[in-house]
């Protein structure tokens, strides 16, 4: 069975619960925020509340309220709370197999739901867009547009007011994210979302998986204090796509301890070890009291160089016999 590495969905309940909660404008900023960066089980550990709150555009204190909103109203559960970081669970946004994903869910890795135009908007005009993102999934939207009476609108987002010119402004500030006009209908006036107008553009040109493992990569050079540059994070990114299989858990025991022992993030040495055998491992390890990546060192391996250096198996450049 295949890993999953990252999340990137917000399941239909927990849209359907949106809709209906009073919630801040920032709670649905901070919650499109955790939910990028989230592992299968709705996990989102290492996150650093002034990276947060300058990415979201609101203050130190803007950050803590919607934190204990989104927990207060059942959104999130804030595990717990290290001196540096927070660790959360997005509830009911479990997301580890084809039968979690027949419950319903947003992809929510969309350029426009992290730009700058987007966290100007208010709460209700964010879950307008959530909605109607969730129905332009349907290709027959895409295709032939949507029309819609602003009576539902206001049902969708709770409104009870009988005028419907709030309804009206909502959708003409959302224009840019979802172009509408109005059209006359059998029952007054219908607002008409136009076909092929949302056009899908993935958030910094990134997969689920590169968001995902850029965020954790950054946490585990955070609690090291490793330096890096943005090539040495997509070349980690690069080999643990490559290298999935072999196992999350195995994958990160050989990275922190890189991380740990060089104070760097060096993927071609990270490469080579973990295409090393257990036996490998082993007689590098008995040269060196047991830590493998100092016996490389103390044998001259010009690794960092590049692995691809390397003209024979490791065992005979160390002088064991296999």
């Amino acid at each position: 069975m295949s890993v999953r590495i990252g999340n990137g969905k917000l399941s239909n309940e927990i849209l359907d619960k949106l809709m209906k909660d009073k919630v801040s404008s920032t709670e649905i900023d901070l919650l499109l925020y955790l939910a990028l960066r989230q592992d299968a089980f709705g996990n989102v550990d290492g996150v650093y509340y002034k990276d947060t709150y300058i990415n979201l555009l609101v203050s130190k204190q803007s950050f803590y309220n919607a934190k204990d909103g989104l927990c207060d109203k059942g959104y999130i559960l804030d595990k717990d709370v290290n001196a540096d970081y927070f660790n959360f669970r997005i509830l009911n946004n479990k997301f580890t197999n084809k039968a979690d994903d027949k419950k319903g869910y947003l992809n929510i890795n969309e350029d426009f739901l992290f730009s700058a135009e987007f966290k100007k908007l208010k709460a209700n005009e964010k879950k307008l867009c959530l909605k109607l993102l969730q129905i332009y999934q349907m290709p027959s939207t895409q295709q032939y547009g949507l029309p819609v009476y602003p009576e539902t609108i206001a049902s969708w987002l709770g409104i009870k007011s009988k005028s419907m010119a709030i309804i009206y402004n909502y959708c003409e500030n959302i224009s840019q994210f979802f172009p509408n006009d109005r059209k006359d209908g059998k029952e007054g006036t219908l607002i008409q979302f136009l076909p092929k107008a949302f056009q899908v553009r993935t958030y910094q040109n990134k997969s689920i998986r590169e968001h995902y493992l850029e965020h954790k990569i950054k946490h585990i050079c955070r609690i090291y204090r490793v330096s890096y540059t943005i090539r040495d994070i997509k070349d980690l990114i690069i080999l643990l796509a490559q290298y999935a299989k072999k196992g999350i858990g195995k994958l990160y025991s050989i990275i922190c301890d890189v991380l740990i022992q060089k104070r760097s993030i060096e993927p071609r040495l990270i490469n080579f070890l973990i295409n090393l055998s257990d036996k490998e491992k082993k007689a590098l390890a008995s040269l060196a009291n047991g830590n493998y990546i100092k016996a490389l060192d103390r044998l001259g391996i010009p690794i960092n160089i590049g692995f691809d250096l390397f003209t024979s198996p490791l065992p005979s450049v160390v002088g064991i016999d296999t």
